[in-house]
Protein backbone atom coordinates (compact mmCIF):
# COMPACT_ATOMS: atom_id res chain seq x y z
CA UNK A 1 0.00 0.00 0.00
CA UNK A 2 1.41 3.52 -0.90
CA UNK A 3 1.77 6.39 0.95
CA UNK A 4 -1.08 8.21 -0.91
CA UNK A 5 -3.21 5.30 -0.55
CA UNK A 6 -3.13 5.20 3.40
CA UNK A 7 -3.15 9.34 3.91
CA UNK A 8 -6.88 8.85 1.84
CA UNK A 9 -7.84 5.88 4.12
CA UNK A 10 -7.30 7.59 7.39
CA UNK A 11 -9.16 11.40 5.85
CA UNK A 12 -12.27 9.36 5.54
CA UNK A 13 -12.25 7.52 9.05
CA UNK A 14 -11.95 11.34 10.18
CA UNK A 15 -14.98 12.23 8.32
CA UNK A 16 -16.75 9.43 9.63
CA UNK A 17 -16.21 10.24 12.95
CA UNK A 18 -16.65 14.01 12.82
CA UNK A 19 -20.65 13.58 10.97
CA UNK A 20 -21.01 10.52 13.57
CA UNK A 21 -20.27 13.13 16.66
CA UNK A 22 -22.32 15.81 14.98
CA UNK A 23 -25.39 13.29 14.55
CA UNK A 24 -25.34 12.25 18.05
CA UNK A 25 -24.51 15.79 19.73
CA UNK A 26 -28.30 16.34 17.04
CA UNK A 27 -26.30 18.80 15.44
CA UNK A 28 -26.78 19.87 11.60
CA UNK A 29 -23.94 18.39 9.42
CA UNK A 30 -22.61 21.53 7.78
CA UNK A 31 -18.77 22.85 9.13
CA UNK A 32 -18.82 24.51 12.34
CA UNK A 33 -18.32 28.36 10.97
CA UNK A 34 -21.27 28.13 9.06
CA UNK A 35 -23.30 27.34 11.93
CA UNK A 36 -21.65 29.71 14.17
CA UNK A 37 -23.98 33.62 14.95
CA UNK A 38 -21.85 36.03 12.91
CA UNK A 39 -20.00 38.25 14.70
CA UNK A 40 -20.41 41.71 16.01
CA UNK A 41 -17.56 44.22 15.58
CA UNK A 42 -17.05 45.72 18.60
CA UNK A 43 -18.50 49.26 19.55
CA UNK A 44 -21.17 48.74 16.82
CA UNK A 45 -24.71 49.15 18.16
CA UNK A 46 -27.25 45.84 18.26
CA UNK A 47 -30.64 47.33 16.91
CA UNK A 48 -32.26 44.53 18.85
CA UNK A 49 -31.43 45.82 22.55
CA UNK A 50 -28.77 43.13 23.32
CA UNK A 51 -30.14 40.30 21.17
CA UNK A 52 -27.99 37.92 18.54
CA UNK A 53 -28.68 39.35 15.26
CA UNK A 54 -28.90 35.39 14.77
CA UNK A 55 -31.73 34.51 16.86
CA UNK A 56 -33.25 38.22 16.12
CA UNK A 57 -33.71 37.11 12.60
CA UNK A 58 -34.89 33.00 13.55
CA UNK A 59 -37.45 35.46 15.69
CA UNK A 60 -38.58 37.51 12.45
CA UNK A 61 -38.98 34.47 10.44
CA UNK A 62 -41.04 33.25 13.10
CA UNK A 63 -43.19 36.01 13.24
CA UNK A 64 -43.50 36.32 9.44
CA UNK A 65 -44.86 32.92 9.20
CA UNK A 66 -47.73 33.31 11.37
CA UNK A 67 -48.35 36.64 9.76
CA UNK A 68 -49.03 34.75 6.77
CA UNK A 69 -50.55 32.18 7.58
CA UNK A 70 -52.96 34.17 9.52
CA UNK A 71 -53.76 35.90 6.36
CA UNK A 72 -54.23 33.00 4.61
CA UNK A 73 -56.86 31.69 6.91
CA UNK A 74 -58.34 34.71 6.42
CA UNK A 75 -58.34 34.79 2.86
CA UNK A 76 -59.61 31.38 2.61
CA UNK A 77 -62.86 32.34 5.01
CA UNK A 78 -63.22 35.20 3.05
CA UNK A 79 -63.48 33.47 -0.04
CA UNK A 80 -65.81 30.97 1.35
CA UNK A 81 -68.51 33.85 2.19
CA UNK A 82 -67.74 34.67 -1.52
CA UNK A 83 -68.77 31.38 -2.53
CA UNK A 84 -72.11 31.85 -0.18
CA UNK A 85 -72.91 34.92 -1.68
CA UNK A 86 -72.77 33.66 -5.16
CA UNK A 87 -74.62 30.90 -4.38
CA UNK A 88 -77.55 33.89 -3.31
CA UNK A 89 -76.76 35.46 -6.27
CA UNK A 90 -77.77 32.69 -8.40
CA UNK A 91 -81.22 31.83 -6.11
CA UNK A 92 -82.28 35.25 -6.05
CA UNK A 93 -82.19 35.38 -2.53
CA UNK A 94 -83.03 38.13 -0.34
CA UNK A 95 -79.85 39.66 1.82
CA UNK A 96 -80.07 42.10 4.27
CA UNK A 97 -77.19 45.03 5.00
CA UNK A 98 -77.00 47.94 7.07
CA UNK A 99 -76.67 51.68 5.47
CA UNK A 100 -73.33 53.25 6.26
CA UNK A 101 -72.18 55.73 3.62
CA UNK A 102 -74.28 57.87 0.89
CA UNK A 103 -71.82 59.23 -2.02
CA UNK A 104 -73.54 62.03 -4.26
CA UNK A 105 -71.70 62.66 -7.66
CA UNK A 106 -72.31 66.63 -8.86
CA UNK A 107 -70.98 65.53 -12.42
CA UNK A 108 -73.97 62.63 -13.13
CA UNK A 109 -76.57 64.15 -9.98
CA UNK A 110 -76.52 60.45 -8.96
CA UNK A 111 -76.69 59.07 -5.20
CA UNK A 112 -75.05 55.64 -4.56
CA UNK A 113 -75.92 53.50 -1.17
CA UNK A 114 -72.93 51.38 0.46
CA UNK A 115 -74.18 48.99 2.54
CA UNK A 116 -72.13 46.44 4.67
CA UNK A 117 -73.37 42.92 4.65
CA UNK A 118 -69.94 41.82 6.80
CA UNK A 119 -66.67 43.28 8.08
CA UNK A 120 -65.48 42.24 4.84
CA UNK A 121 -68.34 43.20 2.11
CA UNK A 122 -69.94 46.05 1.30
CA UNK A 123 -72.57 46.28 -1.53
CA UNK A 124 -73.38 49.12 -3.50
CA UNK A 125 -76.51 49.97 -4.52
CA UNK A 126 -77.65 53.04 -6.88
CA UNK A 127 -80.67 55.47 -6.29
CA UNK A 128 -82.76 54.24 -8.95
CA UNK A 129 -82.46 50.85 -7.36
CA UNK A 130 -82.96 51.65 -3.73
CA UNK A 131 -86.13 54.61 -3.66
CA UNK A 132 -89.72 53.80 -4.16
CA UNK A 133 -92.21 56.21 -6.33
CA UNK A 134 -93.88 56.38 -3.44
CA UNK A 135 -90.68 57.75 -1.00
CA UNK A 136 -91.40 61.03 -2.35
CA UNK A 137 -94.68 63.37 -2.23
CA UNK A 138 -95.76 65.08 -5.52
CA UNK A 139 -93.63 68.48 -5.65
CA UNK A 140 -91.19 66.15 -5.75
CA UNK A 141 -91.16 65.10 -9.43
CA UNK A 142 -91.93 69.11 -10.08
CA UNK A 143 -88.69 70.49 -9.27
CA UNK A 144 -85.49 70.46 -11.11
CA UNK A 145 -83.29 67.50 -11.94
CA UNK A 146 -80.27 68.68 -9.41
CA UNK A 147 -82.98 69.71 -6.41
CA UNK A 148 -84.06 66.16 -6.95
CA UNK A 149 -80.73 64.89 -6.36
CA UNK A 150 -80.52 66.49 -3.50
CA UNK A 151 -83.10 65.65 -2.22
CA UNK A 152 -82.93 61.94 -2.52
CA UNK A 153 -78.74 62.20 -0.93
CA UNK A 154 -80.78 63.98 1.80
CA UNK A 155 -83.34 60.92 1.92
CA UNK A 156 -80.31 58.36 1.48
CA UNK A 157 -78.48 59.70 4.44
CA UNK A 158 -81.23 59.86 6.78
CA UNK A 159 -81.17 56.23 6.09
CA UNK A 160 -77.18 55.42 7.63
CA UNK A 161 -77.81 52.86 10.02
CA UNK A 162 -80.96 51.34 8.78
CA UNK A 163 -81.03 47.25 7.53
CA UNK A 164 -82.30 46.99 3.82
CA UNK A 165 -83.13 43.95 2.28
CA UNK A 166 -81.41 43.57 -1.38
CA UNK A 167 -80.63 41.04 -3.72
CA UNK A 168 -77.37 41.03 -5.74
CA UNK A 169 -77.62 42.04 -9.32
CA UNK A 170 -73.85 41.68 -10.24
CA UNK A 171 -70.84 40.59 -8.46
CA UNK A 172 -67.03 40.62 -9.97
CA UNK A 173 -63.88 39.65 -7.88
CA UNK A 174 -60.64 41.50 -9.66
CA UNK A 175 -56.62 40.81 -8.52
CA UNK A 176 -55.12 44.37 -7.42
CA UNK A 177 -51.73 44.91 -8.05
CA UNK A 178 -50.23 43.85 -4.48
CA UNK A 179 -51.84 40.08 -5.40
CA UNK A 180 -54.83 40.83 -3.37
CA UNK A 181 -58.45 40.45 -4.58
CA UNK A 182 -61.17 43.57 -4.72
CA UNK A 183 -64.75 42.08 -4.17
CA UNK A 184 -67.27 44.33 -6.09
CA UNK A 185 -71.32 43.58 -5.09
CA UNK A 186 -74.02 45.40 -7.07
CA UNK A 187 -77.21 45.64 -5.26
CA UNK A 188 -80.82 45.93 -6.18
CA UNK A 189 -83.63 47.15 -3.03
CA UNK A 190 -85.98 47.44 -5.46
CA UNK A 191 -86.51 43.92 -6.55
CA UNK A 192 -85.95 42.65 -2.94
CA UNK A 193 -89.28 44.70 -1.80
CA UNK A 194 -91.03 43.23 -4.78
CA UNK A 195 -90.67 39.68 -3.59
CA UNK A 196 -91.27 40.02 0.17
CA UNK A 197 -94.43 41.68 -0.64
CA UNK A 198 -95.54 38.57 -3.39
CA UNK A 199 -94.20 36.60 -0.40
CA UNK A 200 -96.28 38.08 2.74
CA UNK A 201 -99.54 39.29 0.71
CA UNK A 202 -100.06 36.62 -1.30
CA UNK A 203 -101.51 33.22 -0.75
CA UNK A 204 -103.81 31.65 2.30
CA UNK A 205 -101.04 32.64 4.98
CA UNK A 206 -101.08 36.82 3.67
CA UNK A 207 -100.80 39.17 5.90
CA UNK A 208 -104.57 40.11 6.76
CA UNK A 209 -105.58 43.32 8.95
CA UNK A 210 -105.23 43.28 12.63
CA UNK A 211 -101.99 41.36 12.37
CA UNK A 212 -99.12 42.08 14.54
CA UNK A 213 -96.10 42.50 12.16
CA UNK A 214 -92.37 43.78 13.00
CA UNK A 215 -91.65 46.90 10.97
CA UNK A 216 -88.21 47.95 10.69
CA UNK A 217 -86.58 51.57 10.78
CA UNK A 218 -85.80 53.71 7.85
CA UNK A 219 -85.52 56.99 8.90
CA UNK A 220 -86.79 59.08 11.78
CA UNK A 221 -88.33 62.84 11.95
CA UNK A 222 -89.85 65.32 14.87
CA UNK A 223 -93.48 64.20 14.17
CA UNK A 224 -92.82 60.92 11.80
CA UNK A 225 -91.28 57.52 11.40
CA UNK A 226 -90.49 55.75 7.87
CA UNK A 227 -90.79 52.03 8.22
CA UNK A 228 -90.19 49.02 5.97
CA UNK A 229 -93.07 46.87 6.79
CA UNK A 230 -92.61 43.11 4.98
CA UNK A 231 -91.20 45.23 1.83
CA UNK A 232 -93.80 47.85 1.80
CA UNK A 233 -92.74 51.31 2.89
CA UNK A 234 -94.88 53.50 4.90
CA UNK A 235 -94.77 56.28 8.07
CA UNK A 236 -96.27 56.49 11.38
CA UNK A 237 -97.04 59.30 13.46
CA UNK A 238 -95.48 60.07 16.84
CA UNK A 239 -98.87 59.64 18.44
CA UNK A 240 -99.22 56.46 16.48
CA UNK A 241 -96.13 54.58 18.18
CA UNK A 242 -96.89 54.01 21.59
CA UNK A 243 -100.05 53.94 23.55
CA UNK A 244 -98.67 54.23 26.70
CA UNK A 245 -96.25 57.06 26.10
CA UNK A 246 -96.30 60.78 25.36
CA UNK A 247 -94.19 61.27 22.25
CA UNK A 248 -93.07 64.73 21.66
CA UNK A 249 -90.31 63.52 19.54
CA UNK A 250 -89.43 60.48 17.56
CA UNK A 251 -85.95 60.66 17.51
CA UNK A 252 -86.11 60.18 21.25
CA UNK A 253 -87.57 57.08 21.04
CA UNK A 254 -86.70 55.29 17.49
CA UNK A 255 -83.41 55.69 15.62
CA UNK A 256 -82.22 54.01 11.95
CA UNK A 257 -81.99 50.39 12.40
CA UNK A 258 -84.68 49.82 15.14
CA UNK A 259 -87.17 47.20 15.35
CA UNK A 260 -90.76 48.09 16.24
CA UNK A 261 -94.03 45.94 16.37
CA UNK A 262 -96.98 47.83 14.64
CA UNK A 263 -100.71 46.02 13.72
CA UNK A 264 -101.66 46.70 10.26
CA UNK A 265 -104.81 48.68 10.21
CA UNK A 266 -105.32 48.96 6.56
CA UNK A 267 -104.21 47.41 3.39
CA UNK A 268 -104.37 49.32 -0.23
CA UNK A 269 -104.20 47.50 -3.13
CA UNK A 270 -103.28 49.43 -6.28
CA UNK A 271 -104.05 48.91 -9.83
CA UNK A 272 -100.44 47.48 -10.50
CA UNK A 273 -100.32 45.51 -7.75
CA UNK A 274 -98.28 47.75 -5.09
CA UNK A 275 -99.24 47.47 -1.53
CA UNK A 276 -99.79 50.52 0.25
CA UNK A 277 -100.16 49.97 4.43
CA UNK A 278 -101.54 51.74 7.23
CA UNK A 279 -100.05 50.34 10.26
CA UNK A 280 -99.89 51.43 14.22
CA UNK A 281 -98.16 51.01 17.00
CA UNK A 282 -100.42 52.32 19.44
CA UNK A 283 -103.12 50.04 18.17
CA UNK A 284 -100.98 46.71 19.92
CA UNK A 285 -101.42 49.10 23.14
CA UNK A 286 -104.95 49.87 22.86
CA UNK A 287 -105.52 46.14 22.75
CA UNK A 288 -103.86 45.85 26.15
CA UNK A 289 -105.77 48.74 27.57
CA UNK A 290 -109.20 47.21 27.18
CA UNK A 291 -107.87 44.67 28.85
CA UNK A 292 -106.39 46.11 31.51
CA UNK A 293 -109.73 48.24 32.27
CA UNK A 294 -111.48 44.89 33.37
CA UNK A 295 -109.04 45.40 36.16
CA UNK A 296 -111.15 48.94 37.19
CA UNK A 297 -112.84 49.33 40.13
CA UNK A 298 -115.40 52.00 40.66
CA UNK A 299 -114.04 54.18 43.79
CA UNK A 300 -110.38 52.93 43.18
CA UNK A 301 -107.73 55.57 42.94
CA UNK A 302 -104.69 55.09 40.89
CA UNK A 303 -101.10 56.97 39.59
CA UNK A 304 -101.47 57.73 35.70
CA UNK A 305 -99.92 60.69 32.99
CA UNK A 306 -102.14 62.50 30.80
CA UNK A 307 -101.80 61.13 26.92
CA UNK A 308 -104.53 63.51 24.86
CA UNK A 309 -106.43 66.17 25.08
CA UNK A 310 -109.63 66.05 22.80
CA UNK A 311 -110.55 69.76 22.76
CA UNK A 312 -113.80 69.42 20.95
CA UNK A 313 -114.86 66.98 23.71
CA UNK A 314 -113.33 68.90 26.47
CA UNK A 315 -112.29 65.11 27.53
CA UNK A 316 -108.39 64.49 28.80
CA UNK A 317 -107.29 60.60 28.00
CA UNK A 318 -105.03 59.36 31.18
CA UNK A 319 -103.00 56.14 30.87
CA UNK A 320 -103.00 54.69 35.07
CA UNK A 321 -99.68 53.01 36.12
CA UNK A 322 -101.24 50.00 35.29
CA UNK A 323 -101.67 49.93 32.07
CA UNK A 324 -105.55 51.05 31.77
CA UNK A 325 -107.41 54.19 30.30
CA UNK A 326 -109.68 56.55 32.14
CA UNK A 327 -111.77 59.69 30.77
CA UNK A 328 -110.88 63.07 32.59
CA UNK A 329 -113.53 65.95 31.94
CA UNK A 330 -112.21 69.74 31.89
CA UNK A 331 -114.91 70.16 34.97
CA UNK A 332 -113.79 67.02 36.51
CA UNK A 333 -110.18 68.03 36.96
CA UNK A 334 -108.99 69.14 40.89
CA UNK A 335 -109.01 72.95 40.99
CA UNK A 336 -110.16 73.37 37.51
CA UNK A 337 -106.81 73.34 36.40
CA UNK A 338 -105.95 73.09 33.40
CA UNK A 339 -103.62 69.98 32.04
CA UNK A 340 -100.93 69.09 29.84
CA UNK A 341 -99.90 65.70 27.77
CA UNK A 342 -97.09 64.34 29.80
CA UNK A 343 -98.02 65.48 33.72
CA UNK A 344 -98.93 62.89 36.15
CA UNK A 345 -101.35 63.02 37.70
CA UNK A 346 -103.60 61.18 40.44
CA UNK A 347 -106.94 59.86 39.21
CA UNK A 348 -110.35 58.31 40.84
CA UNK A 349 -112.42 56.29 38.88
CA UNK A 350 -116.08 56.70 39.25
CA UNK A 351 -117.65 54.40 36.60
CA UNK A 352 -116.38 51.33 34.71
CA UNK A 353 -117.43 50.81 30.89
CA UNK A 354 -115.84 48.00 29.26
CA UNK A 355 -113.41 50.24 26.49
CA UNK A 356 -112.87 52.94 29.27
CA UNK A 357 -113.42 54.28 32.46
CA UNK A 358 -114.41 58.03 33.61
CA UNK A 359 -113.08 59.27 36.44
CA UNK A 360 -111.34 62.46 38.06
CA UNK A 361 -107.83 63.51 38.18
CA UNK A 362 -105.57 65.62 40.48
CA UNK A 363 -102.25 67.11 39.00
CA UNK A 364 -99.40 65.82 41.41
Amino acid sequence: MTDETRREEDMEQEGEQVFTSAAEAGEEDFPEEDNAPPEQEEGAEDPAGGEEPYYRDRRNIVDHTEFFAERYDAEREKRRDWEKLTRLYRKGGIIAAQVVEVRYSRETDTVSILARISDDFRVLIRDREFFTEAAFHKDYWEAPERERAVRRTEKARACIGAWIPFVIAGMRADRAEDNSILYTIVGDRLAALKQKQERYFTGPDAVREGDIVTAEVLSVGEHFANLEVLGVECSVQKHEIDAFRYVTDCRDLLKPGDSLKVAVKRIHRNDDGSIRLNVSGATIGYRKISENNLNLAAGSSCQGIVKFYNREKGIYTVITSGGASVMVRAESVVGREILMPGDEVTVTVKRVYPNAAFGTAKRN
